[in-house]
C-alpha cells in the first residue's frame, strides 16, 4: 500500500430532514436534550446529512450518499426534506462531477444514507448516480438488507442498492481492505450490524465521522442513545469503546446529522467524557 503524496479532504452539505426529537434521544427526558439539540417544531429536530470527500493522487472516495432524490412529494413531506444543497452541487463545489467519483463507501444501508446511491433515469428506472464508481459495504450490513429485521426493514429500499448489486459493481470491506494508509474503520453492530465509522488521519488530525454511532454533539454523553439503535445495550459498550479511543487518540467528531454543529473535540474530566470544543469543519485547517 503506497504512501499516498497529495490528498484532500472535504465536508459536504446535502438536503437535511427531520426527525422526532424523542428518536433522537430516547429515555432523556426533553428538558434534558432540548437544552443541547433545539427542536424547530412539533417535537422535530432539523438533521444535517453531510457526506465525507477525499480525494488522493488517483482516486476520490465519497462516504455516504444522502437520501438523494429518489422520494415522492408525499415520502419528501415525510421526512421534512429541505435545502438548496445537493451533493452534485456540493461536489461542484470542489470541481468535481459525479463520474469523477471512484469510491463510494457507505457506513451502513438505512435509506438516509444511501439514498442517493442511485437516482431516476427519464423512464423512472433506478441507476447508479456514480457511475464509475465501486461502491463498499460491509459483508454483514448487506447480509442484514437482504434479511432485515422487522425494525429495520422499512430503511431498506431495494431501489437504491439492488441497481449496484446486480451491476456488479458492489463490493465489501473487511478486515484485510485497504484503501489507503491514512483512512481505518472502526466497526460497530448496536446501531445495526456492520456499521463503518471512517477515521482519516489528515495534517495531524483524526478525523472520525461519526455517522450513527454519534449522530450529533446531544448523543456524546454515554447514556445519551438513539431510540433507532437496534441493541441499544451494544451500542452502550461500542460507543464507550469508541470515546476512550477518541479522547486517547485525539479524535476530530465529525458529525453527519448535527444541524448546529460539524466538529467537535472532547475531553475527560473526572473520568466523564464530554464535548469540549464546538467547531466548524474549515477551522480545523486554518
Amino acid at each position: 500500500m503506497a504512501k499516498i503524496r497529495k490528498m484532500e479532504i472535504h465536508l459536504l452539505e446535502n438536503k437535511t430532514f427531520k426527525a422526532d426529537g424523542g428518536a433522537l434521544f430516547s429515555v432523556v427526558p426533553k428538558f434534558m436534550w432540548e437544552r443541547k439539540y433545539p427542536t424547530i417544531t412539533d417535537n422535530l429536530c432539523p438533521v444535517a446529512n453531510r457526506s465525507l470527500l477525499i480525494k488522493t493522487d488517483e482516486r476520490i472516495y465519497l462516504f455516504d450518499c444522502g437520501i438523494g432524490s429518489k422520494l415522492d412529494e408525499k415520502a419528501g413531506k415525510f421526512h421534512g426534506i429541505s435545502g438548496e444543497n445537493t451533493l452534485e452541487s456540493s461536489l461542484a463545489q470542489h470541481n468535481l462531477a459525479p463520474e469523477d467519483v471512484t469510491d463510494v463507501i457507505l457506513t451502513h444501508l438505512h435509506f438516509d444514507h444511501c439514498g442517493g446511491v442511485t437516482k431516476f433515469n427519464d423512464q423512472k428506472e433506478p441507476i447508479p448516480t456514480y457511475p464509475n464508481a465501486r461502491y463498499w459495504v460491509s459483508p454483514e450490513q448487506w447480509a442484514n438488507y437482504l434479511n432485515p429485521n422487522v425494525r429495520e426493514a422499512d430503511s431498506y429500499f431495494p431501489e437504491n442498492m439492488m441497481p449496484i448489486y446486480e451491476r456488479g459493481m458492489l463490493h465489501f470491506v473487511t478486515p484485510e481492505t485497504s484503501f489507503f494508509p491514512e483512512l481505518s474503520f472502526f466497526v460497530a453492530n448496536g446501531h445495526t450490524t456492520g456499521l463503518l465509522i471512517p477515521i482519516v488521519k489528515y495534517q495531524g488530525k483524526a478525523i472520525a465521522f461519526t455517522g450513527d454511532l454519534i449522530p450529533n454533539t446531544g448523543n456524546i454523553p454515554l447514556k445519551w442513545l438513539a431510540s433507532y439503535d437496534i441493541e441499544p445495550l451494544k451500542s452502550l459498550e461500542e460507543k464507550a469503546r469508541f470515546l476512550e479511543k477518541a479522547v486517547e487518540e485525539n479524535y476530530v467528531l465529525t458529525f453527519q446529522h448535527d444541524y448546529y454543529t460539524e466538529c467537535a473535540t472532547l475531553q475527560n474530566v473526572d473520568g466523564r467524557i464530554k464535548l469540549n470544543k464546538k467547531l466548524k469543519f474549515r477551522e480545523l485547517f486554518e
